[in-house]
């Protein structure tokens, strides 16, 4: 039951089919990779969902493995439902008795893509190759050397390139060299490869032999170590054990010695490999070899300990985890060899302590989601080209206005995928933006997948550290906008289409008789159907609005008194109570002593119009604000991010310098980390923020001591204050007895913290203080908080829209100091959800004071209040 929940929990692909291929069960996860439903791949085989050009070879795999009953590991690539491919990687075994085929997979997709896009890795992998002092080289199945390094081609007192395409069979001495191609035969033939050691003019070699497939072609991939030093220690070993203690003992590697079954006991360990784990050598000698071992991990070596003595290839350098004595996990490069100890075979292991390298891969690793997901909350597409108009970043908005897979994307030109007129046009700018560095801002079209939408781009050059340029532009779709506004000229279009023709409500007025006539229209304008039988201005009157009643009336008298025309707007309800905007213009008719006879005139609903007037008036107002914000927001998250990743990307690469000493590597490293630190309060401070604009803050009441916290935020920044040539003061309004309140703890003490920290960074010289005083006792007790600051203090007219998202206090000088522009925008939402209130006051340049209040339920007696207790050097406590 346990291993059926652990099968169906399991991320890796696991399935069971017949000696034919047929599926005969699946685990979810299967399933799930490939966007199948288990009914569609049940009894059917597994060969129909393989990449056509993999069948073959998988075929084979598929046959050897019946034939040979062991376990084999393989990669092939496999077709998801929507289309797209897979690369998974296997391990499986048959089982004859029975008919059937076990396997586990893992989808290494993703890694594979990134091996595909890595186009530099074939040039340091070139450089890797020729630093190395071991024979490396490639051969073709008939024996030319393909590839080689410059280790290999000096060995034969040549260069590299015209060593290229010789036989190497034919570079040996004859017997050797017809002995190797046997092996190269067998090798070719049997698809496994093979190690073997060999001694030439006093010097030991070991040679790995491996069989390699390039699209059908069988290939050898060779590489030759001289292991004489190697050979001449195992033989040190073996012959003075009190030599090989004095060596291991002074070296700067873990060395151990266990028994081949890594289930019992450790023979023997150094004094660096007491360091590494922390056992004494007493402690380890009762340990068994296994013990040290990760949990994750034991099986693993286990499983290659046992293959090794079985005579099996296995590797013998890798990178594992252990677990130290105070169960601390660190990780380890480690090497095998199998020896001679004290008359019995055994294992050697030698063990380099690389914990530290691996913890600032994954924060290097941790740090790019990141940047990917602040890039993810921009709505407007952000993408970023190399000088060959190569996409090599972009966020999900971008990808969705192309209806792309990022797969698709990342590395790609995407010239493709807009029509051949814009894609020139793309180009040509992107072009002049690389070639000058002249920023480009424009309104233009974009088509994809048939559609046309109108964007406004901004493109600017970056160049790095090494001289590359690369394109950053922004997207900003105004499609919308720009539909709204040809909605609208459409409308007057039509507005004056209506009055030629006279699709409009007319009417007149005999003002001998009082009789009426009206347009159909004009009565559909009320809300009738048909034409009612009369009309009078009474039965206008009670459709206008009580609140329009008085100007229309107003001007209505005006007009017939003065003998003039008349035009105004007001509104209206219908008979089915929706009510309406009309526009009405008349005029009056004339006898020939120029006397009164008739009125005349049109009304038109000008609803939709007025409407939209006021909607485009608030539209206008949004979009002013939010491309106010938006450009500040930008200017100041490309500075941000930029400064902290150009310092994370830069100091990554002198981490791969092969002469750096550790003080430098730890300076290197420091600086990365600060530099992480830096994007996280980034990404906090937009995480806190967008909590809290959807809603997802809840807030935690609880009552705790205020001077402990007073004390506790001393303590965290005196030092930063002090560095700063500053003094940080504090005053306690309470005893420390009394000094309780009932609120949100962590949001309190982030409140506290912000206002502090915002001081420090606006405060150059001077001091900064902090405290609160009880304002009002009793059952509805409130607290008034303080910071105040020496600082550059705040002009008058920005201390209202300091407290708004993404505002410093000058927004045009968008990059003079570290931060988004949210910590008080945070703050103040802290604050406000506590009941309370905040407020700033401040002269510039004689600086700031921020207070704020927060409610408490707990009683004290104000009389027992301690007024100005201020400290400055140390707490009063």
């Amino acid at each position: 039951m346990n291993a059926n929940k652990l099968i169906e929990l399991s991320q890796d692909l696991i399935c069971i089919t017949d000696d034919k291929g047929v599926f005969t069960f699946l685990n979810p996860a299967y399933t799930d990779m490939l966007g199948y439903d288990a009914k569609e791949l049940i009894n059917k085989p597994f060969f129909n969902i393989v990449h056509p050009d993999d069948l073959e070879k998988t075929n084979k795999e598929f046959e050897n493995l019946l034939i040979s009953e062991k376990t084999i590991n393989f990669n092939n690539r496999y077709i998801h439902k929507n289309g797209s491919v897979k690369y998974i990687e296997w391990k499986a075994t048959s089982v004859s008795c029975e008919k059937s085929v076990y396997a586990t997979g893992r989808d290494i997709t993703e890694s594979k893509l990134r091996e595909f896009e890595n186009t530099e890795l074939e040039v340091r992998l070139n450089a890797l190759i020729n630093c190395s002092t071991d024979f490396m080289f490639l051969l073709e199945q008939d024996g030319n050397i393909k590839i080689a390094n410059e280790a290999f081609a000096n060995n034969f007192g040549v260069s590299v390139n015209k060593l290229i395409g010789l036989n190497v069979y034919d570079l040996l001495p004859k017997k050797d060299g017809v002995r190797r191609k046997k092996a190269a035969d067998k090798i070719i033939k049997e698809r496994k490869p093979i190690v073997y050691s060999d001694e030439r003019s006093g010097h030991f070699y070991e040679t790995h032999i491996f069989p390699s497939y390039t699209n059908g072609n069988v290939e050898l991939a060779m590489f030759t170590r001289d292991i004489t030093e190697r050979k001449l220690i195992e033989g040190a070993l073996i012959a003075s054990e009190e030599k090989f203690r004095n060596l291991a003992d002074t070296a700067q590697v873990a060395i151990s010695i266990v028994t081949t079954n890594y289930e019992k006991g450790i023979l023997y360990v150094n004094k660096y490999w007491e360091k590494i784990t922390g056992y004494t050598k007493q402690e380890s000698f009762q340990l068994q070899a296994l013990d040290i071992v990760h949990p994750d991990q034991r099986a693993m070596v286990n499983e290659r300990a046992t293959r090794r003595l079985a005579g099996e290839t296995v590797p013998d350098h890798y990178e594992m985890k252990i677990l130290t004595k105070s169960n601390q996990t660190k990780w380890v490069d480690i090497t095998i060899t199998l020896i001679d100890y004290e008359g019995t075979r055994a294992i050697l292991t030698t063990a380099i302590d690389i914990t530290e390298r691996k913890h600032a891969d994954v924060n290097l690793r941790d740090e790019k989601e990141q940047i990917k997901t602040i890039l993810n909350l921009v709505n407007d597409p952000i993408f970023v080209k190399d000088d060959n108009h190569r996409i090599t970043m972009a966020n999900k908005a971008f990808f969705d206005i192309f209806n792309l897979d990022e797969n698709k994307v990342i590395g790609y030109t995407l010239a493709e995928q807009v029509p051949e007129n814009e894609r020139e046009h793309f180009l040509t700018t992107d072009r002049k933006v690389l070639d000058t560095g002249i920023p480009d801002l424009r309104e233009e079209t974009l088509t994809s997948d048939g559609i046309t939408k109108t964007i406004v781009t901004s493109k600017t050059r970056f160049i790095d550290e090494s001289g590359n340029k690369f394109l950053v532009g922004s997207i900003h779709d105004i499609t919308v906008q720009k539909n709204a506004i040809v909605a609208l000229a459409k409308s007057e279009n039509r507005l004056s289409l209506a009055l030629e023709t006279g699709h409009i409500g007319a009417w007149d007025l005999n003002l001998q008789d009082q009789s009426s006539h009206r347009t159909l229209i004009h009565d559909q304008i009320f809300g009738y159907k048909t034409l009612q039988s009369k009309w009078t201005f009474e039965m206008f009157m009670e459709h206008v609005l009580p609140e329009d009643r008085t100007d229309v009336e107003k001007t209505f008298k005006k007009a017939l008194e003065t003998i003039s025309d008349w035009n105004f707007e007001c509104r209206i309800k219908r008979i089915d109570g929706k009510m309406r905007w009309i526009k009405s213009t008349g005029k009056h008719i004339l006898n020939s002593d120029g006397k009164p006879i008739a009125l005349s005139g049109i009304i038109q609903d000008i609803s939709e119009h007025k409407w939209s007037e006021v909607e485009l008036v608030r539209a206008k107002k949004r979009a002013e604000e939010s491309d106010r914000l938006k450009s500040a927001f930008v200017a100041n998250m490309s500075h941000e991010i930029r400064t902290p990743m150009n310092s994370i990307l830069g100091f990554s690469g002198l981490l791969s310098g092969s002469n750096l000493t550790i003080a430098k590597k730890d300076k290197y490293l420091s600086i990365i980390m600060k530099s992480g630190d830096r994007m996280l309060n980034i990404i906090d401070d937009i995480m806190d923020i967008s909590k809290i604009e959807a809603g997802l803050v809840t807030v935690e009441i609880e009552e705790f001591d205020i001077n402990e916290q007073i004390d506790y935020l001393y303590n965290i920044f005196k030092q930063e204050v002090e560095a700063k040539g500053m003094n940080l003061l504090f005053k306690k309004g309470l005893l420390n007895k009394e000094a309780k309140i009932n609120t949100d703890k962590d949001k309190f003490i982030a409140i506290l913290s912000n206002l502090i920290k915002n001081a420090i960074k606006y405060t150059e010289e001077g001091n900064i203080e902090y405290g609160y005083e009880l304002i009002s006792n009793g059952e509805d007790s409130i607290f008034k908080f303080v910071v105040k600051d020496t600082g550059i203090g705040i002009s008058e007219d920005r201390q209202d829209a300091i407290f708004e998202r993404f505002v410093q206090a000058d927004i045009q000088d968008v990059m003079a100091r570290e931060g988004a522009g949210l910590g008080l925008a945070i703050t103040k939402a802290h604050i406000e959800m506590l009941n309370g209130d905040i407020w700033v006051d401040s002269k510039e340049g004689e600086g700031s004071a921020f207070y704020f209040t927060l409610p408490s339920k707990v009683s004290v007696d104000v009389n027992q209040a301690i007024r100005n207790s201020v400290a400055s050097d140390k707490s009063n406590n």
